[in-house]
């Protein structure tokens, strides 16, 4: 994933604009942060996740693909769900704990490794 530096100010826990967008990737919840933050042209399998008009099979490729970052994954899984499309299997790629302390927040995500 190549991303490069932010386009805007990113809101978030913490005071450093930088930390907060790395933040808010970890949860893979916003495609358009990750495209916006993306260098262009878009290769496979950002193109398929990034065009408007990916179907459900491409996007399911990605998602069954033992090679594609699990970040990736989830993002399609995300997409088909959007599009109101079931995936194939159900299988758990992140976990992240918040925990507010004193000083702020700390946060631990762990990803599944690549197959």
């Amino acid at each position: 994933m190549r991303l490069f530096g932010f386009k805007k100010p990113f809101s978030g826990p913490y005071k450093d604009a930088s930390t907060n967008l790395i933040y808010n990737l970890l949860f893979c919840d916003d495609l358009n942060l990750f495209k916006n933050n993306s260098k262009q042209p878009f290769a496979y399998p950002f193109d398929v996740l990034y065009s408007e008009k990916s179907s459900a099979m491409e996007l399911q490729k990605i998602v069954g693909d033992a090679h594609s970052d699990i970040r990736v994954k989830v993002l399609a899984y995300n997409r088909l769900r959007a599009g109101g499309h079931k995936p194939v299997k159900k299988e758990l790629l992140a976990v992240i704990v918040e925990i507010g302390l004193e000083g702020g927040l700390d946060v631990l995500a762990s990803f599944e490794a690549f197959r």
